[in-house]
């Protein structure tokens, strides 16, 4: 790889930083996983792996939310053996690009995830190379959870003036899907205050039909084998209220330099949206809406 390329894309990610305020560490971090996403379009592995997470939604954002520091996928179709996830993600960052970064093939290292008592997935970890500069990268690989509907292409936006990857991703609706699982399952016990902040800010910026979003979470909740209650705890007035969620949710605020959403404020406008597609999958009813993002509201067609 050219010293030149890379004292290149040093200075200008030191540029970078100040343009976007943020530390010098996180935009060679956000280069680093916007490479190796790069890389993985360019494999054989580009359709096998679907970005989720915190990075889709910072990318989707243009890096104007939150910065995540691990790169979330959902792999389909390949064997979750430990050796053979690491032979692949071997095999993508292998894969030389003329954009003044590498990787280190022998500083490969996995580890077992859980997520709950049913969700399993490999977590790896990788080192990037920026001339002198070692960058530490986390790719956390879940497997086997419904993606409804498909999957979809998206263009990732590129910090540089790099070509920018083209990789296959989760639908919206089966991001929220997945975090109101969450919701669901921990309900008092869920101190994951960014999955109440990433539906608001979906469900304020995005338009969407009831029929799909529907059978997004009806067919997410029955893969997680998540029970079906009358009364959802998330959304009654003790958790609204309840102190220690109020407290995590203006720490949550505090580190994300956010001041002006309320926990109510935010997880009432969250019911509106959520609760009349849970209650057509509990009375197995049909219903045919249009969620109006910036009215927040649904609309019968």
């Amino acid at each position: 790889m050219s010293k030149n390329i890379a004292a290149s894309v040093m200075g200008r990610l030191k540029n970078i930083s100040k343009e976007l305020n943020i530390p010098f560490n996180l935009a060679m971090q956000l280069y680093a996983q916007e490479r190796f996403l790069y890389r993985l379009s360019k494999s054989e592995y580009k359709d096998n792996f679907l970005l989720k997470g915190g990075l889709l939604l910072y990318s989707m954002d243009q890096f104007k939310g939150r910065p995540t520091k691990d790169i979330d996928f959902l792999l389909k179709n390949q064997n979750n053996n430990p050796n053979n996830i690491k032979k692949i993600i071997k095999k993508i960052i292998k894969i030389e690009v003329e954009d003044g970064i590498s990787f280190d093939l022998n500083k490969i290292k996995s580890q077992s995830i859980t997520e709950g008592a049913d969700y399993k997935g490999q977590r790896i970890k990788i080192v990037a190379l920026i001339g002198n500069a070692r960058v530490h990268l986390q790719i956390d690989i879940g497997f086997g959870d419904v993606v409804v509907p498909e999957p979809v292409k998206i263009k990732y936006p590129e910090l540089l003036d790099f070509d920018g990857p083209e990789i296959t991703a989760y639908s919206l609706e089966t991001v929220i899907a997945e975090k109101f699982d969450a919701m669901i399952s921990l309900a008092l016990l869920n101190s994951r205050m960014k999955d109440f902040y990433d539906i608001f800010q979906l469900m304020s910026k995005t338009k969407y039909e009831s029929e799909v979003l529907k059978k997004s979470i009806k067919e997410t909740l029955k893969k997680r084998n998540t029970k079906l209650d009358s009364d959802l705890l998330v959304f009654s007035e003790r958790f609204k209220n309840d102190p220690q969620k109020n407290k995590q949710w203006q720490l949550f605020l505090k580190r994300i330099k956010k001041d002006n959403l309320t926990f109510d404020f935010v997880v009432n406008n969250i019911e509106k949206f959520l609760s009349p597609i849970y209650n057509s999958i509990l009375r197995e009813i049909e219903i045919n809406s249009t969620w109006d993002p910036e009215k927040l509201r649904w609309f019968e067609k």
